[in-house]
């Protein structure tokens, strides 16, 4: 990012001291002037071409997450911007790194751009331990030359925490949640948007992740994307390896969240609670209320509608994972409870309260979006490929299956005479 951009400016926490209780949401604000002290150029109009997570090491894992919220007006002295909302821009959690856009893509700050920010910081402190002081937050890296495209976030299950004190369910639990068609039909003004990233994110009893895209009038997705096996202790959420997609107006969602947990687990805002959220990141930005779709949200066109089941056990999350067929078998049959499932594909084409918690991850290296060129697009490398169209594979595979199968009997027969 040093090579694209022509400079940054470090937004960070200032020797703050983490308080004696066990959750604590903390927001800084950060107005035009306070931009500028930092180093932004006091000019018209920059773009944010890049992320730099910078974490004090100070508070070992004490620092659970933080969000960033870019707000187009400046903060009136003396009131705090956590009366404000403004739009998502950035998030960090434990184990994500740098993140740079693709080539055309960027977030415009400045006069005529985004002129605040509100970085909301949550700390955990069970142990009650004194002393603790933070100076964490992140760089931004800049450019005077305007990108194409304005980048833009949309975030769908329960994004705002909406279903706060509503009970998972005893043992092992689906959760999903209908984002509706009205939402892209009356709040995208753009016929298609390219997602270029998309993070999903759950708290230490989520189990599995599952985000599936539907035409308008279709019953099949047209894209799918899932983590398996998801593991808060491996990161704070996750980012998908993944083609950039299309969204077209009127499509839908449906986000899904498995949970395994006791009678008394909830969602919630605490690190014992749990989440259900998607960050999508696309181009170019469009005029969706609060960048969601979610549950119980004021806006029924945004609206998204929630249904959850009890599962037996594990077998019903309909795990992916060794599988080489793109579509999902599903000939046990499942709890009759249980929302329709639908056989999904990977692309067809080859509350109220303003503190709200959301985070995302990239891994390693700077995570570099690439630009999307979908009609000759190719994995990155090192990137798992998609799975594989198996029109005649399978059949190959079971062949080899056979195979595999009579030399184990041979070489065991053969032991047996000697």
């Amino acid at each position: 990012m040093d090579k694209e951009s022509e400079g940054f400016v470090d937004l960070t926490l200032e020797n703050y001291s983490v308080p004696l209780v066990d959750t604590v949401y903390f927001s800084l604000c950060l107005d035009y002037s306070d931009l500028i002290s930092r180093g932004l150029p006091d000019q018209s109009l920059v773009h944010i071409i890049g992320y730099l997570p910078l974490i004090d090491s100070g508070v070992g894992g004490h620092l659970h997450h933080f969000l960033v919220h870019a707000m187009e007006d400046e903060i009136v002295p003396g009131n705090s911007c956590s009366s404000h909302y403004g739009d998502f821009a950035y998030g960090w959690a434990p184990g994500a790194g740098p993140i740079m856009f693709p080539s055309e893509v960027g977030f415009p700050v400045g006069k005529n751009g985004y002129k605040s920010f509100r970085i909301v910081f949550h700390f955990d402190n069970p142990r009650l331990e004194s002393g603790l002081r933070d100076n964490s937050g992140f760089r931004l890296y800049y450019t005077s030359q305007a990108r194409q495209h304005v980048a833009g976030v949309l975030r769908l299950g329960d994004p705002n925490t909406l279903l706060k004190g509503r009970l998972l369910g005893n043992g092992w639990s689906e959760h999903q949640f209908d984002c509706p068609s009205s939402c892209t039909q009356s709040m995208f003004f753009d016929d298609n948007v390219t997602v270029f990233g998309e993070f999903f994110h759950m708290h230490r009893k989520g189990r599995r992740f599952v985000n599936r895209l539907f035409r308008e009038g279709s019953d099949s997705a047209v894209h799918e994307s899932f983590v398996d096996f998801f593991d808060f202790s491996q990161a704070g959420a996750y980012l998908i390896q993944q083609h950039p997609y299309i969204i077209q107006r009127a499509d839908s969602f449906k986000t899904t969240c498995f949970f395994q947990a006791d009678d008394k687990a909830a969602f919630g805002y605490g690190s014992g609670d749990e989440m259900c959220i998607a960050y999508l990141f696309y181009f170019p930005r469009q005029d969706v209320p609060l960048d969601s779709c979610g549950a119980l949200l004021p806006f029924h066109r945004c609206r998204a509608q929630h249904s959850s089941v009890i599962l037996e056990n594990d077998r019903y999350l309909s795990r992916m994972f060794g599988s080489k067929n793109k579509m999902r078998n599903y000939s046990m049959p499942l709890p009759s409870a249980s929302p329709s499932l639908e056989a999904t594909s990977f692309p067809v084409t080859s509350q109220p309260s303003i503190v709200e918690k959301r985070i995302f991850e990239s891994t390693g290296e700077p995570t570099i979006w690439p630009s999307p060129k979908l009609d000759t697009l190719t994995w990155p490398s090192g990137a798992p490929s998609p799975r594989p169209s198996l029109a005649g594979e399978e059949s190959s595979s079971c062949a080899k299956m056979l195979v595999a199968h009579f030399a184990i009997f041979v070489y065991f027969g053969m032991l047996m005479i000697c």
